[in-house]
Protein backbone atom coordinates (compact mmCIF):
# COMPACT_ATOMS: atom_id res chain seq x y z
CA UNK A 1 0.00 0.00 0.00
CA UNK A 2 3.15 2.30 0.67
CA UNK A 3 4.06 2.12 -2.89
CA UNK A 4 0.42 2.94 -3.96
CA UNK A 5 0.36 5.82 -1.29
CA UNK A 6 3.65 7.11 -3.34
CA UNK A 7 1.68 6.97 -6.78
CA UNK A 8 -1.25 8.88 -4.99
CA UNK A 9 0.75 12.04 -4.47
CA UNK A 10 2.04 12.53 -8.09
CA UNK A 11 -0.12 13.61 -10.87
CA UNK A 12 -1.35 9.75 -11.83
CA UNK A 13 -3.02 7.03 -10.69
CA UNK A 14 -2.80 3.63 -11.70
CA UNK A 15 -5.65 1.88 -13.49
CA UNK A 16 -7.19 -0.79 -11.68
CA UNK A 17 -5.39 -3.26 -14.52
CA UNK A 18 -2.00 -1.95 -14.30
CA UNK A 19 -2.22 -2.44 -10.16
CA UNK A 20 -3.74 -6.14 -11.24
CA UNK A 21 -0.78 -6.87 -13.13
CA UNK A 22 1.95 -5.54 -10.88
CA UNK A 23 0.42 -7.78 -8.13
CA UNK A 24 0.57 -10.47 -10.32
CA UNK A 25 4.40 -10.31 -11.22
CA UNK A 26 5.01 -9.97 -7.80
CA UNK A 27 3.02 -12.60 -6.81
CA UNK A 28 4.66 -15.13 -9.27
CA UNK A 29 7.79 -14.04 -9.04
CA UNK A 30 7.41 -14.67 -4.94
CA UNK A 31 6.05 -18.25 -5.81
CA UNK A 32 8.27 -19.05 -8.41
CA UNK A 33 11.54 -17.93 -6.17
CA UNK A 34 9.90 -20.12 -3.16
CA UNK A 35 9.44 -23.44 -5.68
CA UNK A 36 13.10 -22.99 -6.64
CA UNK A 37 14.60 -22.90 -3.28
CA UNK A 38 12.61 -26.06 -2.31
CA UNK A 39 13.58 -28.31 -5.43
CA UNK A 40 16.79 -27.26 -5.87
CA UNK A 41 17.75 -29.30 -2.40
CA UNK A 42 15.26 -32.27 -3.53
CA UNK A 43 16.97 -32.48 -6.98
CA UNK A 44 20.31 -32.12 -5.58
CA UNK A 45 19.47 -35.52 -3.25
CA UNK A 46 18.31 -37.40 -6.22
CA UNK A 47 20.46 -36.88 -8.26
CA UNK A 48 23.51 -37.81 -6.05
CA UNK A 49 21.15 -40.87 -5.05
CA UNK A 50 20.74 -41.95 -8.48
CA UNK A 51 24.34 -41.28 -9.47
CA UNK A 52 24.96 -43.83 -6.58
CA UNK A 53 22.80 -46.38 -8.22
CA UNK A 54 23.74 -45.79 -11.67
CA UNK A 55 21.24 -44.77 -13.37
CA UNK A 56 22.51 -42.43 -15.50
CA UNK A 57 19.01 -40.90 -17.42
CA UNK A 58 17.60 -39.97 -14.07
CA UNK A 59 20.79 -37.90 -13.06
CA UNK A 60 20.79 -36.79 -16.70
CA UNK A 61 16.98 -35.44 -16.28
CA UNK A 62 17.50 -34.35 -12.89
CA UNK A 63 20.53 -32.20 -13.46
CA UNK A 64 19.08 -30.44 -16.53
CA UNK A 65 16.03 -29.51 -14.48
CA UNK A 66 18.00 -28.33 -11.58
CA UNK A 67 19.95 -26.19 -13.80
CA UNK A 68 17.51 -24.50 -15.66
CA UNK A 69 15.97 -23.71 -12.06
CA UNK A 70 19.29 -22.14 -11.27
CA UNK A 71 19.02 -20.15 -13.83
CA UNK A 72 15.86 -19.11 -13.37
CA UNK A 73 16.57 -18.15 -10.02
CA UNK A 74 19.40 -15.72 -11.05
CA UNK A 75 17.34 -14.65 -13.96
CA UNK A 76 14.79 -13.71 -11.40
CA UNK A 77 17.24 -11.44 -9.05
CA UNK A 78 18.33 -9.76 -11.77
CA UNK A 79 14.71 -8.57 -12.46
CA UNK A 80 13.86 -10.14 -15.02
CA UNK A 81 10.33 -10.93 -16.63
CA UNK A 82 8.75 -13.63 -14.13
CA UNK A 83 6.20 -14.57 -16.74
CA UNK A 84 8.56 -15.95 -18.89
CA UNK A 85 11.04 -18.11 -16.25
CA UNK A 86 8.05 -19.41 -15.11
CA UNK A 87 7.53 -21.01 -18.58
CA UNK A 88 10.62 -21.87 -18.67
CA UNK A 89 10.53 -24.00 -14.91
CA UNK A 90 7.39 -25.12 -16.19
CA UNK A 91 8.74 -26.73 -19.23
CA UNK A 92 11.43 -28.28 -17.29
CA UNK A 93 9.18 -29.62 -14.68
CA UNK A 94 6.64 -30.85 -17.24
CA UNK A 95 10.05 -32.81 -18.62
CA UNK A 96 10.75 -33.92 -15.13
CA UNK A 97 7.64 -35.49 -14.64
CA UNK A 98 6.99 -36.96 -18.24
CA UNK A 99 10.51 -38.89 -17.44
CA UNK A 100 9.24 -39.81 -13.93
CA UNK A 101 5.64 -41.32 -15.59
CA UNK A 102 7.92 -43.29 -18.55
CA UNK A 103 10.17 -44.35 -15.96
CA UNK A 104 8.76 -45.46 -12.94
CA UNK A 105 11.87 -47.97 -11.39
CA UNK A 106 10.62 -50.68 -8.69
CA UNK A 107 7.68 -48.87 -7.48
CA UNK A 108 4.95 -46.26 -8.42
CA UNK A 109 5.67 -43.86 -5.64
CA UNK A 110 7.82 -41.93 -8.07
CA UNK A 111 4.89 -40.79 -10.03
CA UNK A 112 3.36 -38.97 -6.73
CA UNK A 113 5.85 -36.18 -7.83
CA UNK A 114 3.49 -35.45 -10.86
CA UNK A 115 0.58 -34.71 -8.65
CA UNK A 116 2.40 -31.16 -7.94
CA UNK A 117 2.21 -30.01 -11.44
CA UNK A 118 -1.37 -28.94 -11.78
CA UNK A 119 -0.90 -26.58 -8.46
CA UNK A 120 2.44 -25.55 -9.92
CA UNK A 121 0.81 -24.61 -13.34
CA UNK A 122 -1.52 -22.64 -11.87
CA UNK A 123 0.24 -21.15 -9.37
CA UNK A 124 2.89 -19.77 -11.77
CA UNK A 125 1.02 -19.20 -14.68
CA UNK A 126 -2.55 -18.29 -13.64
CA UNK A 127 -5.94 -20.25 -14.91
CA UNK A 128 -5.87 -19.82 -18.87
CA UNK A 129 -2.20 -20.76 -19.25
CA UNK A 130 -2.23 -23.77 -16.50
CA UNK A 131 -4.80 -25.29 -18.83
CA UNK A 132 -3.37 -25.27 -22.02
CA UNK A 133 0.25 -26.81 -19.70
CA UNK A 134 -1.92 -29.33 -18.29
CA UNK A 135 -3.51 -30.33 -21.60
CA UNK A 136 -0.05 -30.83 -22.80
CA UNK A 137 1.13 -33.04 -19.73
CA UNK A 138 -2.01 -35.22 -19.05
CA UNK A 139 -3.24 -36.37 -22.54
CA UNK A 140 0.95 -37.37 -23.10
CA UNK A 141 1.26 -39.29 -19.65
CA UNK A 142 -1.67 -41.08 -19.89
CA UNK A 143 -1.06 -42.19 -23.67
CA UNK A 144 2.33 -43.32 -22.72
CA UNK A 145 1.16 -45.45 -19.23
CA UNK A 146 -2.24 -46.88 -21.63
CA UNK A 147 0.03 -47.81 -24.91
CA UNK A 148 2.99 -49.54 -23.01
CA UNK A 149 5.37 -46.96 -24.11
CA UNK A 150 6.73 -46.57 -20.90
CA UNK A 151 9.97 -48.45 -19.55
CA UNK A 152 7.57 -50.23 -17.03
CA UNK A 153 4.01 -51.56 -18.16
CA UNK A 154 1.12 -50.26 -15.98
CA UNK A 155 -2.03 -51.80 -15.42
CA UNK A 156 -5.24 -50.28 -16.55
CA UNK A 157 -6.64 -50.18 -13.39
CA UNK A 158 -4.15 -48.15 -12.54
CA UNK A 159 -3.48 -46.12 -15.11
CA UNK A 160 -7.57 -45.17 -14.70
CA UNK A 161 -6.88 -44.35 -10.83
CA UNK A 162 -4.19 -42.31 -11.90
CA UNK A 163 -6.12 -40.19 -14.47
CA UNK A 164 -8.93 -39.95 -11.85
CA UNK A 165 -6.70 -38.60 -9.13
CA UNK A 166 -4.83 -36.10 -11.76
CA UNK A 167 -8.42 -35.00 -12.98
CA UNK A 168 -9.52 -34.47 -9.16
CA UNK A 169 -6.07 -32.01 -8.47
CA UNK A 170 -6.89 -30.53 -11.63
CA UNK A 171 -10.55 -29.60 -10.71
CA UNK A 172 -9.38 -28.70 -7.04
CA UNK A 173 -6.39 -26.51 -8.32
CA UNK A 174 -8.25 -24.74 -10.81
CA UNK A 175 -10.95 -23.45 -8.96
CA UNK A 176 -9.00 -22.67 -6.12
CA UNK A 177 -6.90 -20.31 -8.68
CA UNK A 178 -10.27 -19.12 -9.99
CA UNK A 179 -11.46 -18.01 -6.39
CA UNK A 180 -8.33 -16.88 -5.69
CA UNK A 181 -8.08 -14.90 -9.09
CA UNK A 182 -11.93 -13.43 -8.71
CA UNK A 183 -10.60 -12.16 -4.74
CA UNK A 184 -7.43 -10.47 -5.98
CA UNK A 185 -9.37 -8.52 -8.35
CA UNK A 186 -11.97 -7.57 -6.02
CA UNK A 187 -9.65 -6.30 -3.31
CA UNK A 188 -7.28 -4.41 -6.34
CA UNK A 189 -10.93 -2.31 -7.53
CA UNK A 190 -10.99 -1.78 -3.52
CA UNK A 191 -7.66 -0.52 -3.31
CA UNK A 192 -8.02 1.41 -6.55
CA UNK A 193 -10.97 2.80 -4.75
CA UNK A 194 -9.29 3.63 -1.72
CA UNK A 195 -6.45 5.44 -3.69
CA UNK A 196 -8.55 7.49 -6.08
CA UNK A 197 -10.36 8.60 -2.56
CA UNK A 198 -7.17 9.67 -0.76
CA UNK A 199 -6.02 11.39 -3.39
CA UNK A 200 -9.03 13.27 -3.76
CA UNK A 201 -8.81 13.57 -0.34
CA UNK A 202 -5.74 15.16 -0.39
CA UNK A 203 -6.80 17.37 -3.51
CA UNK A 204 -9.84 18.55 -1.08
CA UNK A 205 -7.23 19.18 2.13
CA UNK A 206 -4.93 21.17 0.24
CA UNK A 207 -7.86 23.39 -1.50
CA UNK A 208 -8.89 23.51 1.52
CA UNK A 209 -5.46 25.18 3.23
CA UNK A 210 -4.96 27.72 0.49
CA UNK A 211 -8.92 28.34 0.86
CA UNK A 212 -8.17 29.07 4.49
CA UNK A 213 -5.06 30.92 3.63
CA UNK A 214 -7.46 33.03 1.31
CA UNK A 215 -9.71 34.02 3.73
CA UNK A 216 -7.09 34.89 6.46
CA UNK A 217 -5.65 37.06 3.88
CA UNK A 218 -8.31 38.55 2.92
CA UNK A 219 -10.02 38.86 6.73
CA UNK A 220 -6.44 40.61 6.74
CA UNK A 221 -7.30 43.24 4.27
CA UNK A 222 -11.04 43.92 5.60
CA UNK A 223 -9.19 45.09 8.84
CA UNK A 224 -7.04 47.14 6.73
CA UNK A 225 -9.50 48.53 5.07
CA UNK A 226 -11.88 49.22 8.90
CA UNK A 227 -8.25 50.45 9.86
CA UNK A 228 -7.78 52.79 7.38
CA UNK A 229 -9.07 56.20 8.40
CA UNK A 230 -7.57 55.66 12.32
CA UNK A 231 -3.89 54.67 10.18
CA UNK A 232 -5.12 58.20 8.43
CA UNK A 233 -4.67 59.88 11.33
CA UNK A 234 -1.84 58.08 13.11
CA UNK A 235 0.16 59.29 9.80
CA UNK A 236 -1.62 62.84 9.47
CA UNK A 237 -0.68 63.54 13.54
CA UNK A 238 2.85 63.19 12.64
CA UNK A 239 2.41 64.87 9.42
CA UNK A 240 0.66 68.12 11.25
CA UNK A 241 3.78 68.01 13.33
CA UNK A 242 6.21 68.60 10.88
CA UNK A 243 4.28 70.81 8.44
CA UNK A 244 4.22 72.89 11.64
CA UNK A 245 7.83 72.86 12.55
CA UNK A 246 8.53 73.41 8.91
CA UNK A 247 6.40 76.61 8.77
CA UNK A 248 7.92 77.74 12.39
CA UNK A 249 11.80 77.50 10.33
CA UNK A 250 10.45 78.95 7.48
CA UNK A 251 9.37 82.37 9.56
CA UNK A 252 12.40 82.14 11.56
CA UNK A 253 14.47 82.10 8.73
CA UNK A 254 12.71 85.24 7.04
CA UNK A 255 13.10 86.74 10.32
CA UNK A 256 16.69 86.31 10.70
CA UNK A 257 19.32 83.47 11.92
CA UNK A 258 18.22 80.32 13.87
CA UNK A 259 20.32 79.55 16.76
CA UNK A 260 21.58 76.04 16.62
CA UNK A 261 20.11 74.89 19.44
CA UNK A 262 16.88 75.99 18.80
CA UNK A 263 17.46 74.50 15.12
CA UNK A 264 18.82 71.37 16.45
CA UNK A 265 15.64 70.88 18.63
CA UNK A 266 12.74 71.64 15.40
CA UNK A 267 14.94 68.79 13.51
CA UNK A 268 14.77 66.45 16.22
CA UNK A 269 11.32 66.39 16.33
CA UNK A 270 10.72 66.11 12.27
CA UNK A 271 13.42 63.12 12.68
CA UNK A 272 11.44 61.50 15.68
CA UNK A 273 7.88 61.97 14.04
CA UNK A 274 9.12 60.82 10.60
CA UNK A 275 10.49 57.76 12.13
CA UNK A 276 6.95 56.80 13.47
CA UNK A 277 5.36 57.59 10.20
CA UNK A 278 7.93 54.83 8.16
CA UNK A 279 7.87 52.80 11.32
CA UNK A 280 3.78 52.54 10.93
CA UNK A 281 4.21 52.34 7.11
CA UNK A 282 6.36 49.28 7.47
CA UNK A 283 4.62 47.47 10.10
CA UNK A 284 1.35 48.56 7.54
CA UNK A 285 3.16 46.45 4.62
CA UNK A 286 4.60 43.94 6.74
CA UNK A 287 0.95 42.82 8.13
CA UNK A 288 -0.70 43.28 4.75
CA UNK A 289 2.08 40.47 3.57
CA UNK A 290 0.64 36.69 3.02
CA UNK A 291 1.54 35.12 6.70
CA UNK A 292 4.75 32.58 5.72
CA UNK A 293 3.59 28.77 7.15
CA UNK A 294 7.01 28.79 9.18
CA UNK A 295 6.51 29.64 13.15
CA UNK A 296 9.14 31.53 14.85
CA UNK A 297 9.29 32.65 18.48
CA UNK A 298 6.68 35.25 19.60
CA UNK A 299 6.28 38.02 21.87
CA UNK A 300 2.98 38.47 22.54
CA UNK A 301 3.47 41.63 24.28
CA UNK A 302 5.51 43.42 21.66
CA UNK A 303 2.74 41.73 18.99
CA UNK A 304 0.22 43.45 20.90
CA UNK A 305 2.31 46.97 21.25
CA UNK A 306 2.14 46.43 17.09
CA UNK A 307 -1.47 46.10 16.88
CA UNK A 308 -1.90 49.21 19.27
CA UNK A 309 0.28 50.76 17.11
CA UNK A 310 -2.68 50.49 14.09
CA UNK A 311 -5.56 50.93 16.56
CA UNK A 312 -4.02 53.77 18.88
CA UNK A 313 -4.81 56.63 17.35
CA UNK A 314 -9.05 55.22 16.60
CA UNK A 315 -9.19 54.62 20.48
CA UNK A 316 -8.02 58.07 21.43
CA UNK A 317 -10.42 59.85 18.89
CA UNK A 318 -13.43 57.70 20.36
CA UNK A 319 -12.55 58.32 23.57
CA UNK A 320 -11.54 54.71 24.81
CA UNK A 321 -8.74 53.99 27.31
CA UNK A 322 -6.64 51.27 26.58
CA UNK A 323 -4.54 49.57 29.74
CA UNK A 324 -2.21 46.91 29.23
CA UNK A 325 -1.29 44.80 31.93
CA UNK A 326 1.77 42.73 31.55
CA UNK A 327 3.41 40.18 33.90
CA UNK A 328 7.02 40.21 34.48
CA UNK A 329 8.90 37.34 32.54
CA UNK A 330 6.57 36.34 30.01
CA UNK A 331 7.39 33.02 27.97
CA UNK A 332 7.32 32.95 24.23
CA UNK A 333 5.27 31.15 21.95
CA UNK A 334 6.03 29.84 18.80
CA UNK A 335 3.65 31.29 16.26
CA UNK A 336 3.23 33.07 13.06
CA UNK A 337 3.75 37.24 14.73
CA UNK A 338 1.25 38.65 11.75
CA UNK A 339 -1.81 35.97 12.03
CA UNK A 340 -1.60 36.49 15.69
CA UNK A 341 -1.29 40.31 15.70
CA UNK A 342 -4.93 39.76 12.95
CA UNK A 343 -6.63 37.87 15.76
CA UNK A 344 -5.77 41.03 18.72
CA UNK A 345 -6.59 43.21 16.24
CA UNK A 346 -10.04 41.36 15.50
CA UNK A 347 -10.83 41.75 19.40
CA UNK A 348 -9.76 45.72 19.76
CA UNK A 349 -11.82 46.44 17.12
CA UNK A 350 -14.72 44.24 17.85
CA UNK A 351 -14.59 45.53 21.97
CA UNK A 352 -14.19 49.23 19.88
CA UNK A 353 -17.64 48.46 18.56
CA UNK A 354 -19.29 47.51 21.17
CA UNK A 355 -18.09 50.13 23.30
CA UNK A 356 -19.03 52.31 20.42
CA UNK A 357 -22.68 51.01 20.15
CA UNK A 358 -23.28 51.15 23.81
CA UNK A 359 -22.58 54.64 24.06
CA UNK A 360 -24.68 55.31 20.47
CA UNK A 361 -27.38 53.58 22.45
CA UNK A 362 -27.11 55.48 25.64
CA UNK A 363 -29.43 58.78 26.69
CA UNK A 364 -26.80 60.77 26.63
CA UNK A 365 -24.86 59.71 24.37
CA UNK A 366 -21.66 59.54 26.36
CA UNK A 367 -20.01 56.76 27.90
CA UNK A 368 -19.09 56.65 31.57
CA UNK A 369 -16.79 54.17 31.27
CA UNK A 370 -14.94 53.39 27.75
CA UNK A 371 -12.09 51.45 28.68
CA UNK A 372 -10.44 48.38 27.27
CA UNK A 373 -7.92 46.06 29.58
CA UNK A 374 -5.55 43.59 28.03
CA UNK A 375 -4.07 40.92 30.54
CA UNK A 376 -1.38 38.96 29.56
CA UNK A 377 0.11 36.52 32.10
CA UNK A 378 1.26 32.82 32.17
CA UNK A 379 -1.27 30.41 33.17
CA UNK A 380 -0.97 27.18 34.96
CA UNK A 381 2.82 25.70 35.77
CA UNK A 382 5.91 27.24 34.86
CA UNK A 383 6.06 27.52 30.71
CA UNK A 384 2.87 25.72 30.25
CA UNK A 385 0.54 28.24 29.01
CA UNK A 386 0.27 31.94 27.96
CA UNK A 387 -3.16 33.52 29.06
CA UNK A 388 -4.52 36.71 26.98
CA UNK A 389 -7.65 38.44 28.29
CA UNK A 390 -8.94 40.99 26.26
CA UNK A 391 -12.03 43.09 28.50
CA UNK A 392 -14.24 45.47 27.18
CA UNK A 393 -17.07 48.09 28.38
CA UNK A 394 -19.18 47.81 25.79
CA UNK A 395 -22.73 46.01 25.44
CA UNK A 396 -22.38 42.43 26.02
CA UNK A 397 -23.60 39.42 23.21
CA UNK A 398 -26.80 38.55 23.38
CA UNK A 399 -27.53 35.20 24.49
CA UNK A 400 -29.07 34.09 21.33
CA UNK A 401 -25.77 35.08 19.32
CA UNK A 402 -24.04 33.04 21.68
CA UNK A 403 -23.82 30.02 19.86
CA UNK A 404 -23.11 31.19 16.49
CA UNK A 405 -20.11 34.18 16.93
CA UNK A 406 -17.55 32.10 15.44
CA UNK A 407 -18.99 30.93 12.20
CA UNK A 408 -18.14 32.20 9.22
CA UNK A 409 -19.77 35.67 8.08
CA UNK A 410 -22.64 35.96 11.30
CA UNK A 411 -22.16 39.75 12.23
CA UNK A 412 -24.88 41.56 13.66
CA UNK A 413 -23.41 45.11 12.80
CA UNK A 414 -25.26 46.85 10.10
CA UNK A 415 -24.57 46.02 6.49
CA UNK A 416 -20.81 47.49 5.34
CA UNK A 417 -19.61 48.00 8.64
CA UNK A 418 -18.42 44.36 9.30
CA UNK A 419 -17.92 41.27 7.02
CA UNK A 420 -18.25 38.61 9.79
CA UNK A 421 -14.65 36.84 9.45
CA UNK A 422 -13.16 38.51 12.26
CA UNK A 423 -14.06 36.17 15.08
CA UNK A 424 -14.19 32.89 12.61
CA UNK A 425 -10.87 33.56 11.37
CA UNK A 426 -9.18 34.58 14.72
CA UNK A 427 -10.57 30.97 16.01
CA UNK A 428 -9.22 29.55 12.98
CA UNK A 429 -5.68 30.76 13.66
CA UNK A 430 -5.73 30.20 17.27
CA UNK A 431 -6.76 27.04 16.80
CA UNK A 432 -4.04 25.98 13.96
CA UNK A 433 -1.48 27.69 17.13
CA UNK A 434 -2.33 24.70 19.17
CA UNK A 435 -4.52 27.13 21.43
CA UNK A 436 -7.97 27.94 22.82
CA UNK A 437 -10.04 31.10 21.82
CA UNK A 438 -13.26 31.07 24.00
CA UNK A 439 -15.42 34.35 25.50
CA UNK A 440 -14.98 34.31 29.54
CA UNK A 441 -17.90 36.25 30.66
CA UNK A 442 -20.69 38.46 28.77
CA UNK A 443 -23.28 41.24 30.03
CA UNK A 444 -24.47 44.34 30.41
CA UNK A 445 -21.01 45.46 31.94
CA UNK A 446 -18.93 44.00 28.71
CA UNK A 447 -17.48 41.05 27.21
CA UNK A 448 -14.32 39.68 28.31
CA UNK A 449 -12.34 37.01 25.19
CA UNK A 450 -9.74 34.30 26.85
CA UNK A 451 -7.07 33.44 24.66
CA UNK A 452 -4.57 30.19 25.93
CA UNK A 453 -1.52 29.59 23.83
CA UNK A 454 1.38 27.06 24.66
CA UNK A 455 4.30 28.81 25.63
CA UNK A 456 7.48 27.16 24.66
CA UNK A 457 10.54 26.21 27.46
CA UNK A 458 11.95 29.88 26.97
CA UNK A 459 15.18 28.76 30.02
CA UNK A 460 15.56 25.62 27.54
CA UNK A 461 15.76 27.91 25.03
CA UNK A 462 18.31 30.47 26.38
CA UNK A 463 20.44 27.75 27.65
CA UNK A 464 20.83 25.94 24.22
CA UNK A 465 21.58 29.43 22.60
CA UNK A 466 23.79 30.21 25.22
CA UNK A 467 25.82 26.64 24.44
Amino acid sequence: MSRDNEQTAGSKIESPDLIAERLEQERRARILRNIILASLPILGLYTFFHLGQGHVADVVVNSITATVALLSLVLLRRKARSLLLSRLVIASLMLLFIFLVSNPGAHYGRILWTYLFPMLVYFLCGLKEGTIWLAIFIPVALFMMFFGLTATKYEHGFTLRYAFSVSLLVFLASNFEAVRYRIQKRLVRKQHQLIVSESGLRRAFKELQETQAQLIQSGKLASIGELASGIAHELNQPLMVIRSTAQLLARQLNRGAIPPATLEKQLDGINRHTKRMMMIIRHLKAFSRQSTPESVLVDVNRVFDDALLLVGEQMRLSNIKVEKKVAPALPLVSGRPYQLEQVFLNLLTNARDAIKAKVEASPSGKGTDNRIDITIKPNGGPGESLMIVVSDTGSGIAPDDMPNIFDPFFTTKEVGKGTGLGLSISYRIIEEHAGELRVGETGARGTQFIIHLPATNTKKLFVEKNQ
